[in-house]
C-alpha cells in the first residue's frame, strides 16, 4: 500500500513536469521596442533574463501554429 501512494506521488510530479515543460515550449510573438512583429521565440526563451539584463520584448499572448 505504501508503494502505491508513493508512485501516485510519482507520476503527479512527473505529468506536472511534463506540463511545465509543454507550456515553455510554447511560441510567442516577439516584438520590437515599436510594436512590431520581428520574429518568434519560446516562452522559456522569453522569460530567460539576458546576460545585459534584458529580456526579449513578447506579446503576452501566445499563438498556435
Amino acid at each position: 500500500m505504501v508503494a502505491l501512494g508513493v508512485m501516485l506521488r510519482l507520476l503527479r510530479r512527473v505529468s506536472t513536469h511534463s506540463l511545465q515543460e509543454a507550456a515553455l515550449a510554447e511560441r510567442c510573438i516577439v516584438i520590437n521596442e515599436h510594436d512590431r512583429v520581428i520574429g518568434d521565440a519560446s516562452k522559456r526563451d522569453c522569460h530567460k533574463v539576458q546576460p545585459d539584463g534584458s529580456l526579449i520584448l513578447h506579446r503576452a499572448f501566445r499563438f498556435d501554429s
